[in-house]
């Protein structure tokens, strides 16, 4: 006769716990899982600084100088005057959009309505356009021009692009007043014993520079004005 083994209350506790803690242990450690996981880093470089420096004749200096023609020691109307104003744009690998503006004080003499500012202006324009810098024409609304001088190498409108400088190989050297600039020879007696002072100040921007949504490059004039005006607002590096 097969024997009945009788178990107590505690005992039947005690077997019941030990089968728990047996699942429990099977389930913890030796449950697999379908898993898997992966991670990407993305690096982000950015471009290079922008900086550039007026260099006159050559040398970087904050005064443009002349030659005057043979033993010359004044300045008389449809004299030559040699110039040598040339933007120096430093090496980076972000391309470059230039523009500049004369600045004409005129002194000694009166000119209230701008007319010897605006005929020497129209001088210095002559040596511009022959290396590329436009005031940007537009008959519908041309004081949005500003009287800047933009770099786009071909006669300007307001929607025409601008020339970027690439200078990721080495510094580039963009000139802007060079040759002989001309005394107007409509300057008469009026203008005897006038000082003309002219500023040249120049400006540089990156020349990658998008719409809203971060896509669309804006390269015309009327597009990317603004944003030089942004960027002379900022405080200095």
């Amino acid at each position: 006769m097969e024997s009945v083994k009788k178990y107590s209350i505690q005992t039947i506790a005690i077997i019941v716990l030990s089968v728990l803690l047996a699942i429990s242990v099977a389930v913890g450690g030796t449950m697999a899982w379908f898993a898997d996981k992966d991670t990407a880093t993305g690096t982000l470089t950015m471009g290079g600084a922008v900086n550039i420096n007026i260099y006159d004749k050559g040398a970087d200096s904050a005064n443009v100088t002349f030659t005057l023609p043979g033993d010359a020691d004044v300045v008389v109307p449809s004299m030559a005057v040699a110039v040598d104003t040339t933007v120096m744009v430093e090496q980076t690998t972000t391309p470059v959009f230039l523009r500049a503006k004369v600045d004409v004080q005129v002194s000694g003499v009166e000119d209230a309505d701008g007319t010897i500012k605006n005929q020497f202006v129209a001088e210095v324009a002559k040596l511009a356009n022959a290396k590329g810098w436009y005031i940007a024409s537009d008959d519908s609304d041309s004081s949005k021009a500003g009287g800047y001088f933009y770099y786009t190498t071909t006669a300007a409108t307001l929607s025409s692009n601008l020339t970027a400088v690439d200078a990721s190989g080495s510094a580039k050297e963009v000139e802007f007043m060079v040759g002989d600039l001309i005394v107007p020879s409509s300057w008469t007696n009026t203008v005897a014993g006038a000082t003309v002072t002219f500023t040249v100040n120049v400006e540089a921007i990156q020349g990658l520079i998008y719409d809203t949504d971060g896509k669309t490059p804006l390269t015309s004039i009327e597009k990317v004005a603004p944003k030089f005006t942004e960027a002379a607002a900022q405080p200095a590096a």
